[in-house]
């Protein structure tokens, strides 16, 4: 899953819990009694001591090894940290003093009756956004806690593991209810599929608010509300021990009741801890989260108002992506015309990142794209081949073909919508022409016969595929299928796979071939020709499916870099270099003596002068 640094700065704001579970902090219990102190004022925006301790403890929690290591000092940190908190307030000030800037009531937003400091300045649904992904910090940050408790009745537990999906195919963009790129990339920095996810697998039940405030009801209610969860949990000590000792006949397990007694001993502990380290319960650090987080959007806002002028003047913008088009086609035309064979090593070597400007003539009908589905051999089998491999002497003789084709046909195949539950009698053997044939349900679902659309073969390949690595690029394979092929050419495929497409390309689009090489039974799908993308459509720059969204997306993200370094810096001469930002806290500098921080205020509130070349 793709996450942009204004995600990871929401993440900051809200997982402090994380440096006091690790103990991994500087500014602690000794400065408790200065949290609610304004520290700065950043035009009318009061900093508190707070703002700047949580920061510092939390950038202290993730760059410790740096300290250690000598690459960093505590005053580097400081002085990091200092220049994102001027940075921050500054945008949230700029945001709030802007005439464009719109401010909400109860009645569009209700949740501004509980009091959160700024919260007028966002929307009802970014409010709920900061709810539920404080709570969401909170809760993985019991789990961790949980885990602990778990680990000492049962011994090692293993650390909990990010779920992957490494069968997931290519997902376009969403532009979702966004008119604009800046509008989407906004929408995303408020969008947690993580937390989502979280949520709807373990505390998907009627009676769970996730918009309100109350980490309380991160104890499950009853067993089977905790169900989800603690069987989650049972599998991965079932996992531990099988990757420590093997198969066992029992595993390790923990009841539903007994995880709820460690999830209300969970919310005791932490709620000691951020009281010894804070003076205060979860209940004002929950608020202190809110807060933080409400103060990140704003400053996300802030961003969205710089970036949007790319996309204001949509006339002038698909100009200039027409003109990059154009720019980038005649590059590209002109390299294939200079060497033809550059256009050899573009198409076997595409990425994410390529476009298709031109296809020369000499190879007009030379490339396809295909879709392989690879059911593999067992290991057993494996094993047989090797075996006769070496009494043949041979991987191509005759007889081991056969040998490999009968055996093939007996392949057992994995079907991964179904736990992977085994699937046999797909394939038979054809002694007469010493080929596999499909049967079963692949017989079924793939006539051969044109009729197969690429969506309904992608379908099988999420059943039985073991060829991930197609999976989640943007192009499918290309392979060379013409009469000029050498007679050598593989390029990235085994010659069986070659034969295959080949096969597939002389029955017609929609068709396939069969192999049998040394990883299994592959169905080759011819799925499209390889063309030229040889007019920029406008129309389509919000179609996340399109070549001109990816240009726009492109272009975007480059300009939008150059955009923000800029306002940023005008911001500074606004503010931090214009006498807008004013130190209020005059025991500050005794504090940070006293915890061997050395920062110099004033200094920094001067602009350093430009390089200049003699």
């Amino acid at each position: 899953m793709k996450k942009s640094i204004k995600v990871l700065a929401l993440v900051i704001a809200v997982v402090m819990v994380l440096s006091i579970l690790a103990g991994c902090s500087l500014f602690g219990k000794e400065m408790a009694k200065y949290r609610n102190q304004t520290m700065l004022i950043v035009g009318n925006e009061p900093v508190s001591v707070g703002v700047v301790m949580d920061q510092f403890n939390n950038y202290y929690y993730n760059y410790s090894s740096y300290i250690s290591s000598g690459y960093m000092t505590l005053n580097d940190l400081f002085s990091t940290v200092m220049d994102s908190i001027y940075t921050l307030y500054s945008k949230v000030d700029s945001y709030k003093n802007d005439v464009t800037t719109v401010k909400y009531t109860e009645e569009q937003n209700p949740y501004i009756k509980l009091g959160y400091y700024s919260a007028e300045y966002l929307t009802k649904s970014e409010m709920e956004y900061v709810l539920q992904y404080v709570k969401y910090g909170l809760f993985t940050s019991f789990d961790i806690e949980v885990n602990n408790y778990i680990a000492l009745e049962i011994g090692k537990m293993p650390e909990e593991t990010e779920e992957t999906d490494d069968r997931a195919f290519y997902e376009y963009d969403d532009m979702g209810t966004a008119k604009t790129y800046a509008e989407k990339l906004y929408n995303d920095s408020i969008t947690s599929e993580e937390m989502n996810e979280y949520y709807d697998k373990y505390y998907n039940f009627a009676e769970f608010d996730r918009n309100s405030a109350d980490y309380n009801d991160y104890v499950f209610a009853n067993a089977q509300q905790a169900q989800a969860r603690v069987d989650y949990i049972n599998e991965q000590l079932k996992q531990y021990v099988i990757d420590e000792e093997g198969e066992k006949d029992e595993y390790p397990t923990i009841t539903a009741e007994k995880y709820i007694e460690y999830q209300n001993k969970a919310i005791k502990k932490l709620n000691e801890r951020v009281t010894d380290t804070y003076g205060a319960d979860l209940s004002n650090y929950f608020v202190e989260r809110a807060e933080s987080s409400i103060i990140t959007i704003i400053s996300y806002k802030w961003d969205l108002k710089q970036s949007s002028v790319i996309e204001q003047d949509q006339a002038a913008l698909i100009d200039t992506l027409t003109q990059r088009y154009n720019n980038a086609k005649d590059a590209f035309t002109t390299s294939i015309n200079a060497n033809v064979d550059n256009y050899i090593t573009f198409i076997e070597g595409l990425s994410d990142t390529s476009y298709i400007y031109n296809v020369p003539t000499l190879y007009k009908d030379s490339y396809i794209f295909v879709k392989n589905l690879l059911i593999p051999f067992s290991d057993a089998q494996k094993a047989k081949l090797a075996n006769y491999a070496t009494i043949l002497g041979s991987t191509t003789s005759e007889e081991y073909i056969k040998v490999r084709n009968q055996l093939a046909a007996e392949i057992v195949a994995k079907d991964f919508n179904n736990d992977e539950a085994e699937v046999s009698g797909l394939f038979t053997y054809d002694a007469e022409f010493n080929k596999i044939q499909l049967a079963g349900e692949l017989a079924s679902a793939l006539p051969n016969d044109g009729s197969v659309t690429p969506e309904s073969f992608v379908e099988l390949m999420k059943r039985f595929n073991t060829d991930t690595a197609q999976h989640s690029a943007l192009y499918e394979y290309v392979v060379r299928v013409d009469e000029t092929t050498p007679s050598d050419y593989q390029a990235k495929w085994v010659q069986e796979f070659v034969d295959a497409a080949l096969e597939a390309k002389q029955g017609g689009l929609h068709h396939y071939g069969i192999a049998v090489s040394e990883y299994g039974v592959h169905i080759v799908y011819y799925s499209s020709d390889v063309t030229a993308w040889d007019s920029f459509d406008s129309s389509r720059i919000y179609d996340t499916k399109s070549n001109e969204y990816r240009f726009l997306k492109s272009y975007y993200e480059s300009v939008q870099t150059n955009i923000n370094t800029e306002a940023v810096e005008k911001l500074n001469d606004e503010y931090r270099y214009a006498g807008k930002i004013k130190v209020v806290n005059s025991e500050l500098q005794q504090l940070l003596k006293d915890f061997g921080v050395s920062y110099d205020f004033n200094a920094a509130m001067v602009k350093p002068e430009e390089d200049t070349e003699e």
